[in-house]
């Protein structure tokens, strides 16, 4: 009972300000974020992880750039001469071996990122209506 009228509170209080709020006055981001960060709090693991898929995920494309830096480099060797043509297909294989494996990592990453994404969202819209919209249900 108590929790209902707490979040009833919560939700008026809200509409309160945004009566009250006209066209020239300030939004409270640091109230906003508070909000926020509360109901996003119970599921900072994942958000972490989240976070941790995007940087490989990131990090494999600027190895793409690496990679074909390593490919014009050495061709520019071959070319000149000084790389013989079993070193130079060595290398490439080699390049090639790892861009298949970064392309098939950033699939799977991008993959996993969109399957986390969708399950934090649906718990984060639950949380959310459990907490501010239960008076209502």
């Amino acid at each position: 009972m108590t929790e209902k009228k707490k979040t009833k509170n919560a939700v008026e209080q809200q509409l309160n300000l945004q009566r009250r709020r006209r066209k020239g006055e300030n939004i409270s981001f640091r109230y906003n974020l508070g909000v926020y960060w509360g109901i996003v709090k119970p599921y900072w693991p994942m958000v972490l992880f989240l976070m941790l898929i995007t940087f490989f995920i990131e990090s494999t494309s600027v190895a793409e750039k690496f990679m074909f830096k390593v490919i014009t480099d050495n061709g520019t060797l071959f070319a000149a001469g000084t790389l013989g043509k079993a070193g130079f297909i060595n290398i490439l294989g080699i390049v090639a071996a790892i861009f298949g494996a970064m392309v098939l990592l950033k699939f799977i990453g991008r993959w996993t990122s969109v399957h986390f994404v969708n399950k934090l969202e649906g718990n984060l819209i639950l949380n959310l209506k459990k907490s501010h919209f239960q008076f209502i249900i």
